[in-house]
């Protein structure tokens, strides 16, 4: 994923530093056995917040930016950030938060494939290609009767604003 992240930082024009220190850390968390999860959960109750308690699937992304800062010594606001929503997106994402999402979608070890809208969308902005991922996981998820926490659908919302907005100046020039 470090490769991916840094690729994609390069191509946005993004700190590609911090997007290779966020995309090694951004799973940290995942291997750890759900028990051991819920118990650091349960040291750190604020590292989550009360819809997330209900997807244990989300937990690893909260539990990894805590990882990354207590035991790696992580401290910068931004990567903290990416590597916390790299799995739900959320409204106003800094622009290595949304290296990172997209990165944790398109890496190459991944065991689906990418759909074409992402694809194709590789070479428009950052944002619209954020939307493309955000929409692709909440799309998959529904079909798979998976609950969506509500920080994605106001990511989406926000999104789709904000290239409406992009390409209503593009327009007025």
């Amino acid at each position: 994923m470090k490769t991916t992240a840094l690729r994609l930082a390069k191509q946005f024009a993004v700190d590609g530093h911090q997007a290779q220190i966020a995309g090694l850390l951004h799973d940290c968390a995942r291997c750890f056995p759900i028990t051991k999860q819920k118990a650091i959960l349960q040291t750190y109750p604020d590292v989550i917040d009360a819809e997330e308690q209900l997807i244990p699937e989300l937990w690893h992304a909260p539990i990894s930016a805590l990882i990354a800062q207590t035991e790696f010594n992580i401290h910068a606001p931004d990567i903290l950030a990416a590597i916390r929503y790299h799995s739900t997106g959320r409204a106003q994402m800094s622009e290595l938060e949304k290296v990172i999402f997209i990165a944790d979608y398109i890496e190459p070890y991944r065991a689906f494939e990418i759909p074409d809208t992402i694809k194709r969308s590789m070479s428009h902005s950052l944002t619209e290609l954020t939307l493309a991922v955000l929409e692709a996981k909440l799309d998959f998820l529904k079909k798979q009767r998976q609950r969506i926490h509500s920080r994605g659908i106001e990511a989406v919302e926000y999104l789709k604003h904000m290239v409406q907005t992009d390409r209503t100046a593009d327009t007025n020039g």
